[in-house]
């Protein structure tokens, strides 16, 4: 279906955004979300490839509607989520678009487990 210039695609794991060129823009959990990630892009016009903070900073922004995020750890500088398949689609996205590779790893706090992105590297 096409929303605001971009294609998004119904898949088993949930809905893909394209751009016109058909270059994948992100996974997200459902429609609402897939349009709002649009509008995101239509309203701030921000490309993650063209700014200057580093790749940790850029993934965080990127993943600023990532269901469950947090900042579990004592020092509060690395994010993470209850939630990893999401956490997992959000990666892939952004590796592809920005040929990076995210390291994130599971830990127990309190006794929930949490996903914590560690460290977000330039291939």
């Amino acid at each position: 279906m096409q929303y605001n210039g971009y294609e998004i695609q119904i898949t088993e794991d949930g809905y893909i955004v394209r751009d016109s060129q058909g270059k994948l823009m992100a996974f997200c959990a459902d429609e609402p979300d897939a349009k709002e990630f649009i509008d995101d892009l239509k309203e701030n016009h921000t490309d993650v490839r063209e700014t200057t903070i580093d790749w940790y900073e850029r993934f965080s922004k990127y993943c600023k509607r990532l269901s469950g995020r947090c900042y579990p750890t004592e020092d509060k500088r690395k994010f993470g989520t209850i939630f990893e398949k999401p956490l997992k689609n959000l990666i892939r996205s952004f590796e592809d678009a920005t040929q990076t590779t995210v390291y994130y790893k599971a830990m127990v706090i309190e006794g929930e487990i949490y996903y914590i992105v560690e460290s977000v590297e330039k291939n």
